[in-house]
Protein backbone atom coordinates (compact mmCIF):
# COMPACT_ATOMS: atom_id res chain seq x y z
CA UNK A 1 0.00 0.00 0.00
CA UNK A 2 2.48 2.59 0.92
CA UNK A 3 5.14 1.38 -2.38
CA UNK A 4 1.81 2.66 -4.32
CA UNK A 5 0.95 5.96 -2.09
CA UNK A 6 4.78 6.73 -2.52
CA UNK A 7 5.46 5.59 -6.15
CA UNK A 8 6.38 8.49 -8.51
CA UNK A 9 3.51 9.00 -10.86
CA UNK A 10 6.10 10.25 -13.17
CA UNK A 11 7.86 7.18 -13.59
CA UNK A 12 5.70 5.54 -15.84
CA UNK A 13 6.44 7.95 -18.19
CA UNK A 14 8.79 8.52 -21.24
CA UNK A 15 11.45 11.38 -20.93
CA UNK A 16 9.97 12.86 -24.13
CA UNK A 17 6.35 12.02 -22.04
CA UNK A 18 7.35 14.08 -18.95
CA UNK A 19 8.43 17.06 -21.17
CA UNK A 20 5.18 17.37 -22.65
CA UNK A 21 3.20 16.51 -19.19
CA UNK A 22 5.18 19.12 -16.82
CA UNK A 23 5.31 21.67 -19.84
CA UNK A 24 1.01 20.76 -20.15
CA UNK A 25 0.64 21.12 -16.03
CA UNK A 26 2.89 24.22 -16.10
CA UNK A 27 0.26 26.20 -18.14
CA UNK A 28 -2.60 24.47 -16.46
CA UNK A 29 -1.18 25.30 -13.11
CA UNK A 30 -0.80 29.02 -14.05
CA UNK A 31 -4.59 30.64 -13.63
CA UNK A 32 -5.02 28.32 -10.66
CA UNK A 33 -2.23 29.98 -8.93
CA UNK A 34 -3.60 33.24 -9.97
CA UNK A 35 -6.42 32.48 -8.73
CA UNK A 36 -5.02 31.23 -5.54
CA UNK A 37 -2.80 34.27 -4.83
CA UNK A 38 -6.22 36.58 -5.64
CA UNK A 39 -8.00 34.47 -2.84
CA UNK A 40 -5.26 35.13 -0.64
CA UNK A 41 -5.45 38.63 -1.33
CA UNK A 42 -9.22 38.55 -0.42
CA UNK A 43 -8.76 36.89 3.02
CA UNK A 44 -6.32 39.28 3.83
CA UNK A 45 -9.25 42.49 3.32
CA UNK A 46 -12.09 39.95 5.09
CA UNK A 47 -9.78 39.63 8.13
CA UNK A 48 -9.08 43.39 7.90
CA UNK A 49 -12.84 44.25 7.59
CA UNK A 50 -13.64 41.63 10.43
CA UNK A 51 -11.01 43.93 12.43
CA UNK A 52 -12.53 46.81 12.27
CA UNK A 53 -16.05 45.74 13.07
CA UNK A 54 -14.45 44.11 16.09
CA UNK A 55 -15.26 40.72 15.42
CA UNK A 56 -11.53 39.64 15.11
CA UNK A 57 -9.08 40.63 17.41
CA UNK A 58 -6.12 42.51 16.06
CA UNK A 59 -2.65 41.05 15.83
CA UNK A 60 -0.01 43.90 15.77
CA UNK A 61 -0.85 45.13 12.26
CA UNK A 62 -3.68 48.30 11.71
CA UNK A 63 -6.41 47.14 9.58
CA UNK A 64 -5.86 49.88 6.89
CA UNK A 65 -2.24 48.12 6.46
CA UNK A 66 -3.52 44.69 6.34
CA UNK A 67 -5.96 45.82 3.70
CA UNK A 68 -2.94 48.02 1.93
CA UNK A 69 -1.07 44.92 2.06
CA UNK A 70 -3.44 42.89 0.80
CA UNK A 71 -4.16 45.25 -2.55
CA UNK A 72 -0.09 44.81 -2.96
CA UNK A 73 0.31 40.99 -2.48
CA UNK A 74 -3.02 41.20 -5.55
CA UNK A 75 -1.00 42.39 -8.11
CA UNK A 76 1.05 39.26 -7.89
CA UNK A 77 -1.97 37.14 -9.07
CA UNK A 78 -1.58 39.22 -12.61
CA UNK A 79 1.90 38.52 -12.78
CA UNK A 80 1.42 34.78 -12.44
CA UNK A 81 -0.06 34.82 -15.65
CA UNK A 82 1.91 37.21 -17.90
CA UNK A 83 5.62 36.26 -16.17
CA UNK A 84 6.93 32.98 -18.89
CA UNK A 85 10.49 32.37 -17.10
CA UNK A 86 10.23 29.54 -14.16
CA UNK A 87 12.44 31.00 -12.17
CA UNK A 88 11.06 34.38 -11.82
CA UNK A 89 7.40 33.19 -11.21
CA UNK A 90 8.99 30.73 -8.22
CA UNK A 91 10.45 34.08 -6.56
CA UNK A 92 7.16 36.18 -7.76
CA UNK A 93 5.60 33.12 -5.44
CA UNK A 94 7.92 33.21 -2.82
CA UNK A 95 8.11 36.62 -2.04
CA UNK A 96 3.94 36.43 -2.06
CA UNK A 97 4.15 33.85 0.29
CA UNK A 98 6.67 35.88 2.90
CA UNK A 99 4.35 38.79 2.53
CA UNK A 100 1.21 36.35 3.44
CA UNK A 101 3.11 35.17 6.35
CA UNK A 102 3.65 37.99 7.26
CA UNK A 103 0.62 40.37 7.07
CA UNK A 104 -1.57 37.23 8.26
CA UNK A 105 0.48 35.45 10.98
CA UNK A 106 3.73 37.24 12.35
CA UNK A 107 2.53 40.58 14.01
CA UNK A 108 4.37 43.68 14.32
CA UNK A 109 3.90 43.43 18.02
CA UNK A 110 6.13 40.71 19.73
CA UNK A 111 3.75 40.58 22.40
CA UNK A 112 0.91 39.59 20.81
CA UNK A 113 -0.10 35.95 20.31
CA UNK A 114 -1.18 35.20 16.67
CA UNK A 115 -4.89 34.04 17.22
CA UNK A 116 -4.80 30.12 16.49
CA UNK A 117 -7.14 30.28 13.79
CA UNK A 118 -5.39 33.11 11.46
CA UNK A 119 -1.97 30.80 11.79
CA UNK A 120 -4.30 28.25 10.80
CA UNK A 121 -5.68 29.95 7.49
CA UNK A 122 -2.19 30.92 6.62
CA UNK A 123 -1.62 27.28 6.21
CA UNK A 124 -3.92 26.74 3.88
CA UNK A 125 -1.79 28.80 1.56
CA UNK A 126 1.02 26.27 1.25
CA UNK A 127 -1.57 22.94 1.18
CA UNK A 128 -2.83 24.76 -1.82
CA UNK A 129 0.43 26.15 -3.65
CA UNK A 130 1.48 22.40 -3.01
CA UNK A 131 -1.36 20.91 -4.35
CA UNK A 132 -0.61 23.11 -7.78
CA UNK A 133 2.64 22.89 -7.59
CA UNK A 134 5.09 21.30 -10.95
CA UNK A 135 8.41 21.17 -10.61
CA UNK A 136 9.88 19.90 -7.64
CA UNK A 137 12.25 23.00 -6.90
CA UNK A 138 9.21 24.86 -5.86
CA UNK A 139 7.88 22.00 -3.62
CA UNK A 140 11.05 22.58 -1.95
CA UNK A 141 10.39 26.58 -1.66
CA UNK A 142 7.00 26.24 -0.18
CA UNK A 143 8.05 23.57 2.10
CA UNK A 144 11.44 25.47 3.17
CA UNK A 145 8.84 29.15 3.68
CA UNK A 146 6.29 27.19 5.76
CA UNK A 147 8.73 25.76 8.02
CA UNK A 148 10.65 28.69 7.94
CA UNK A 149 7.44 30.70 9.41
CA UNK A 150 6.68 28.32 11.99
CA UNK A 151 10.54 28.54 13.48
CA UNK A 152 10.09 32.23 13.25
CA UNK A 153 6.28 31.98 15.41
CA UNK A 154 8.36 30.16 17.85
CA UNK A 155 11.70 32.23 18.42
CA UNK A 156 9.71 35.87 18.07
CA UNK A 157 6.17 35.26 19.75
CA UNK A 158 5.47 32.67 22.84
CA UNK A 159 5.11 28.87 22.43
CA UNK A 160 1.43 27.82 20.81
CA UNK A 161 -0.73 27.26 23.48
CA UNK A 162 -1.66 23.49 22.21
CA UNK A 163 2.17 22.75 22.57
CA UNK A 164 5.15 22.56 20.53
CA UNK A 165 4.25 18.91 19.42
CA UNK A 166 0.92 19.56 18.48
CA UNK A 167 2.19 22.45 16.51
CA UNK A 168 4.77 20.72 14.67
CA UNK A 169 2.79 18.32 13.69
CA UNK A 170 0.07 20.76 12.31
CA UNK A 171 2.64 22.07 10.27
CA UNK A 172 4.21 18.59 9.20
CA UNK A 173 0.60 17.68 7.97
CA UNK A 174 -0.42 20.47 6.40
CA UNK A 175 2.70 20.01 4.08
CA UNK A 176 2.07 16.08 3.82
CA UNK A 177 -1.35 17.17 2.98
CA UNK A 178 -0.18 19.55 0.34
CA UNK A 179 2.37 16.87 -1.10
CA UNK A 180 -0.31 14.25 -0.87
CA UNK A 181 -2.63 16.36 -3.00
CA UNK A 182 -0.33 17.06 -5.50
CA UNK A 183 0.61 13.43 -6.17
CA UNK A 184 -2.88 12.51 -6.78
CA UNK A 185 -3.34 15.53 -8.81
CA UNK A 186 -0.24 14.08 -11.35
CA UNK A 187 -1.57 10.65 -10.98
CA UNK A 188 -4.79 11.42 -12.90
CA UNK A 189 -2.50 13.88 -15.15
CA UNK A 190 -0.29 10.98 -16.22
CA UNK A 191 -3.31 8.68 -16.50
CA UNK A 192 -4.87 11.22 -18.55
CA UNK A 193 -1.96 11.52 -20.69
CA UNK A 194 -1.68 7.73 -21.49
CA UNK A 195 -5.23 7.33 -22.03
CA UNK A 196 -5.43 10.37 -24.68
CA UNK A 197 -1.94 9.01 -26.11
CA UNK A 198 -3.73 5.40 -26.35
CA UNK A 199 -6.88 7.02 -28.37
CA UNK A 200 -4.90 8.91 -30.60
CA UNK A 201 -2.37 5.72 -31.76
CA UNK A 202 -5.66 3.72 -31.91
CA UNK A 203 -7.04 6.50 -33.92
CA UNK A 204 -4.39 6.88 -36.42
CA UNK A 205 -3.12 3.05 -36.32
CA UNK A 206 -3.81 0.03 -38.45
CA UNK A 207 -5.13 -2.36 -36.28
CA UNK A 208 -3.87 -5.16 -38.10
CA UNK A 209 -0.38 -4.16 -39.52
CA UNK A 210 0.56 -2.02 -36.93
CA UNK A 211 1.55 0.83 -39.27
CA UNK A 212 -0.34 3.94 -39.69
CA UNK A 213 -3.75 4.00 -41.01
CA UNK A 214 -4.60 6.58 -43.89
CA UNK A 215 -5.80 8.89 -41.10
CA UNK A 216 -2.13 9.01 -39.10
CA UNK A 217 -0.49 9.37 -42.91
CA UNK A 218 -2.46 12.32 -43.53
CA UNK A 219 -1.08 14.41 -40.22
CA UNK A 220 2.70 12.74 -40.29
CA UNK A 221 3.11 12.20 -43.86
CA UNK A 222 1.92 16.38 -44.24
CA UNK A 223 4.61 17.35 -41.75
CA UNK A 224 7.52 15.58 -43.19
CA UNK A 225 7.00 16.59 -46.54
CA UNK A 226 6.33 20.48 -45.31
CA UNK A 227 9.69 20.29 -43.32
CA UNK A 228 12.04 18.85 -46.09
CA UNK A 229 10.17 21.41 -49.14
CA UNK A 230 10.77 24.41 -46.89
CA UNK A 231 14.25 23.53 -46.23
CA UNK A 232 14.74 22.18 -50.18
CA UNK A 233 16.00 18.56 -48.98
CA UNK A 234 15.52 15.33 -51.01
CA UNK A 235 12.77 13.00 -50.18
CA UNK A 236 11.41 9.71 -51.48
CA UNK A 237 7.74 8.28 -52.00
CA UNK A 238 7.43 4.48 -52.69
CA UNK A 239 4.17 2.52 -52.86
CA UNK A 240 3.68 -1.08 -52.42
CA UNK A 241 1.47 -3.15 -53.67
CA UNK A 242 0.60 -7.21 -53.56
CA UNK A 243 0.42 -8.93 -56.53
CA UNK A 244 -2.77 -10.68 -57.45
CA UNK A 245 -3.80 -10.14 -53.78
CA UNK A 246 -7.59 -10.90 -54.55
CA UNK A 247 -6.52 -14.24 -56.11
CA UNK A 248 -5.31 -15.07 -52.62
CA UNK A 249 -8.07 -13.74 -50.47
CA UNK A 250 -10.26 -15.82 -52.86
CA UNK A 251 -8.25 -19.06 -52.99
CA UNK A 252 -6.99 -19.42 -49.05
CA UNK A 253 -9.41 -17.21 -47.19
CA UNK A 254 -9.32 -13.58 -45.59
CA UNK A 255 -7.24 -15.44 -43.28
CA UNK A 256 -4.28 -16.20 -44.91
CA UNK A 257 -4.51 -12.86 -46.53
CA UNK A 258 -4.31 -10.87 -43.91
CA UNK A 259 -1.37 -12.74 -42.62
CA UNK A 260 0.32 -12.43 -46.04
CA UNK A 261 -0.52 -8.48 -45.25
CA UNK A 262 1.24 -8.46 -41.66
CA UNK A 263 4.06 -10.10 -43.37
CA UNK A 264 4.61 -7.35 -45.97
CA UNK A 265 4.11 -4.59 -43.28
CA UNK A 266 6.62 -6.64 -41.05
CA UNK A 267 9.18 -6.43 -44.26
CA UNK A 268 8.48 -2.47 -44.56
CA UNK A 269 9.13 -2.15 -40.66
CA UNK A 270 11.95 -4.16 -40.68
CA UNK A 271 13.97 -2.34 -43.16
CA UNK A 272 12.77 1.49 -42.54
CA UNK A 273 15.40 3.92 -41.94
CA UNK A 274 15.14 6.52 -38.26
CA UNK A 275 12.46 9.11 -39.02
CA UNK A 276 11.01 7.35 -42.27
CA UNK A 277 6.72 7.47 -42.30
CA UNK A 278 5.09 4.21 -43.22
CA UNK A 279 1.53 3.37 -43.67
CA UNK A 280 -1.35 1.09 -44.85
CA UNK A 281 -2.97 2.91 -47.48
CA UNK A 282 -5.80 0.71 -47.93
CA UNK A 283 -6.59 -2.77 -48.86
CA UNK A 284 -3.31 -4.38 -49.76
CA UNK A 285 -1.30 -1.09 -51.27
CA UNK A 286 1.33 0.14 -48.52
CA UNK A 287 3.20 3.60 -49.19
CA UNK A 288 6.43 4.95 -47.17
CA UNK A 289 7.83 8.50 -47.13
CA UNK A 290 11.85 8.15 -47.11
CA UNK A 291 13.40 11.36 -45.79
CA UNK A 292 17.09 12.87 -47.19
CA UNK A 293 16.72 10.08 -49.50
CA UNK A 294 17.52 10.05 -53.29
CA UNK A 295 16.42 7.28 -56.12
CA UNK A 296 19.22 4.88 -55.55
CA UNK A 297 18.75 4.66 -51.23
CA UNK A 298 14.88 4.45 -52.22
CA UNK A 299 15.99 1.53 -54.74
CA UNK A 300 17.57 0.06 -52.47
CA UNK A 301 15.23 0.23 -49.79
CA UNK A 302 12.45 -0.98 -52.09
CA UNK A 303 14.26 -4.07 -53.49
CA UNK A 304 14.81 -4.99 -49.93
CA UNK A 305 11.14 -4.89 -48.90
CA UNK A 306 10.18 -7.17 -51.75
CA UNK A 307 12.95 -9.62 -51.10
CA UNK A 308 11.89 -9.71 -47.61
CA UNK A 309 8.48 -10.19 -48.62
CA UNK A 310 9.55 -12.90 -50.79
CA UNK A 311 11.24 -14.99 -48.67
CA UNK A 312 8.79 -14.44 -45.49
CA UNK A 313 5.49 -15.36 -48.54
CA UNK A 314 7.55 -17.85 -50.08
CA UNK A 315 4.72 -20.85 -49.21
CA UNK A 316 2.12 -19.22 -50.75
CA UNK A 317 4.00 -17.77 -53.47
CA UNK A 318 2.83 -14.01 -53.25
CA UNK A 319 5.00 -11.11 -54.13
CA UNK A 320 4.84 -7.62 -54.26
CA UNK A 321 5.75 -4.38 -57.01
CA UNK A 322 6.67 -1.21 -55.88
CA UNK A 323 7.07 2.37 -57.64
CA UNK A 324 9.04 5.52 -56.12
CA UNK A 325 9.02 9.02 -56.75
CA UNK A 326 11.78 11.53 -56.09
CA UNK A 327 10.13 15.21 -54.44
CA UNK A 328 10.03 17.76 -57.40
CA UNK A 329 10.87 21.45 -56.00
CA UNK A 330 7.05 21.96 -57.28
CA UNK A 331 5.61 19.30 -56.16
CA UNK A 332 2.85 18.92 -53.76
CA UNK A 333 2.65 15.81 -51.73
CA UNK A 334 -0.50 14.78 -53.92
CA UNK A 335 1.50 15.39 -56.98
CA UNK A 336 4.72 13.61 -55.68
CA UNK A 337 2.61 10.40 -54.40
CA UNK A 338 0.73 10.08 -58.25
CA UNK A 339 3.85 9.88 -59.69
CA UNK A 340 5.19 7.16 -57.07
CA UNK A 341 1.54 5.43 -57.90
CA UNK A 342 2.48 5.70 -61.73
CA UNK A 343 5.86 3.80 -61.18
CA UNK A 344 3.57 1.18 -59.10
CA UNK A 345 0.83 0.85 -62.16
CA UNK A 346 4.24 0.37 -64.84
CA UNK A 347 5.81 -2.28 -62.40
CA UNK A 348 2.35 -4.20 -62.76
CA UNK A 349 2.07 -3.41 -66.26
CA UNK A 350 5.87 -4.98 -66.71
CA UNK A 351 4.74 -7.86 -65.60
CA UNK A 352 4.81 -7.16 -61.60
CA UNK A 353 7.34 -8.28 -58.50
CA UNK A 354 9.20 -5.35 -59.61
CA UNK A 355 10.27 -1.97 -58.37
CA UNK A 356 9.60 0.69 -61.02
CA UNK A 357 11.10 4.44 -60.36
CA UNK A 358 10.12 7.14 -61.90
CA UNK A 359 12.54 10.37 -62.95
Amino acid sequence: MLKIIFRDPMSLLTPAQRGQLLANQLEASRPAYSVLLLMGSALLVLLAGLEVMGWVPGIGYPPALTALGALGLSSFSVATLRVQNNGVLAATLLVYGGGLASLMSLPLDPDTIPPEFRTALFDLFPVAALALTVRRTAVLMIVGLLAIVAVLRIAVYPNPESGLAIYWLVIAFSAALGLLLRRYRFAFAVQSLLAHEALQAQARTDTLTGLLNRNGWNRQAARMFQYHRNRDRPLCAVFFDIDHFKLVNDTHGHAVGDRILVQLATAIRQHLPDGAVAARFGGEEFVVLLPAAELPTASTYAEAVRGGFANAARARGVRVSAGIARRRPSDSLSRLLRRADEGLYAAKAAGRDRVVVVE
